[in-house]
């Protein structure tokens, strides 16, 4: 029961006009619609900080010698092929977070540097070799008889093994990429 003298409803928030009837209550503020949520937007923007920070990583270790082929190839070589990973590894971070276009085909194109550069490692004995010797603890540990040739093979098993995981994990990436790709617009 509303009491003769009331002028709004406490219950429904109805107001009482001045002639005597009662008004449906205004309903609450209409607030503008959100855009829809792109799927997969956390997952690409999470990924896209990894790749920043594996860019900042690799122009932190800009003049390490690399395993090119055949053997550890140091100076320019070194710097511009660690400055090509620095770049793609960048952009593809920026990309990723902005959800650009350009994001999207440079992730596809370096899934195509990294397999080169992934495969390239893996099919050449020689350069693996000489990252093996190269490695100053490597050096120490034979030096020290504490390392034969049976446990090198190992350790290049166990290097070879983590490559082609990686490999693997980064295909996967690109294809929950290439199935989000509307995310990039």
């Amino acid at each position: 029961q509303i009491q003769d003298a009331a002028v709004l409803c406490r219950f429904c928030g109805a107001q009482k006009s001045l002639d005597g009837e009662w008004a449906a209550p205004a309903g609450p503020p209409a607030t503008a619609p959100r855009p829809p949520r792109r799927k997969g937007a956390f997952t690409i923007k999470f990924a896209g900080v990894f790749f920043l920070l594996s860019g900042v990583f690799a122009l932190l270790s800009l003049t390490s010698d690399v395993p090119l082929f055949g053997a550890m190839r140091s100076g320019v070589i070194a710097i511009a092929y660690n400055l090509l990973f620095v770049a793609l590894f960048l952009g593809m971070g920026y990309g990723l977070i902005q959800g650009r276009r350009w994001g999207y085909r440079l992730l596809l194109a370096g899934t195509g540097v990294y397999t080169l550069h992934k495969l390239l490692w893996l099919l050449d004995k020689p350069a693996r070799d000489a990252q093996s010797n190269a490695g100053e603890l490597m050096r120490q540990l034979r030096d020290a008889n504490m390392l034969d040739a049976a446990t090198v093979d190992m350790l290049q098993q166990v290097l070879m093994l983590v490559a082609v995981v990686s490999l693997v994990c980064w295909w996967g990436f690109a294809l929950y990429i290439y199935r989000r790709r509307d995310y990039f617009r």
